[in-house]
């Protein structure tokens, strides 16, 4: 069994690598969400069903990265109140 010393290193390396991975995330969001205001207006007068459809799919996706992000955010926030109960 590891220690509690092992245990909090774990942890500490895990959650900067998570933090890490959730500003690439934010930083994606972002990039899409710029793409999306592009489509948007590219999408805008066209009567071809999968442009009109596009935009809100790839609102869907953001809303699912973004979901992601948040519970990628709650277990680091979880496992460092953990380590800092050991």
């Amino acid at each position: 069994m590891s220690g509690v010393e092992d245990i909090q290193a774990g942890i500490v390396q895990a959650s900067s690598k998570a933090r890490e991975s959730i500003d690439q995330i934010e930083r994606a969001i972002s990039d899409l969400e710029s793409g999306l205001n592009a489509l948007t207006s590219a999408a805008q007068g066209s009567e071809q069903e999968e442009v009109q459809r596009a935009p809100g799919m790839m609102n869907e996706a953001i809303q699912v990265i973004s979901d992601v992000k948040r519970a990628l955010g709650f277990s680091m926030d979880a496992v460092e109140n953990y380590a800092n109960r050991l």
